[in-house]
């Protein structure tokens, strides 16, 4: 991590930042395109989702876990 403010101030970066974001956003999609991302936003959202949703697991591994529940004497996971 660096310290954005030994190179400009804090808010005239985050003007900067808003204006380039949205020069993205706005720029032209190719056909198959539905959104324009921009670096970490996909996973900023998916973490956001995954809080309140959960990890999604692959079915075999939920029946491998309740494989092992079941020998260990423990309740199995809902899945």
């Amino acid at each position: 991590m660096f310290d954005i403010e030994r190179f400009l101030p804090l808010d005239e970066h985050r003007r900067r930042m808003d204006t380039l974001i949205r020069d993205v956003r706005s720029s032209e999609r190719a056909v198959s395109v539905e959104r324009i991302y921009v670096p970490g936003e996909i996973e900023h959202e998916r973490r956001a989702r995954r809080l309140v949703e959960g990890i999604p697991l692959p079915v075999a591994l939920i029946d491998e876990l309740n494989t092992i529940a079941t020998t260990l004497g423990v309740a199995p996971i809902d899945g």
